[in-house]
């Protein structure tokens, strides 16, 4: 339940964390996806 509640607060603040790096949408959304699925799995 832990790691599901981890995954949720990162994918959840990724946009804030995109928009302070210049990076673009492709990318902002792979990582977005790898890092929550890192946490929830």
């Amino acid at each position: 339940m832990l790691r599901l509640l981890c995954g949720a607060f990162l994918i959840s603040f990724a946009s804030v964390f995109a928009k302070l790096v210049q990076t673009g949408t492709t990318a902002t959304m792979f990582y977005r996806f790898l890092f929550g699925g890192l946490a929830c799995w």
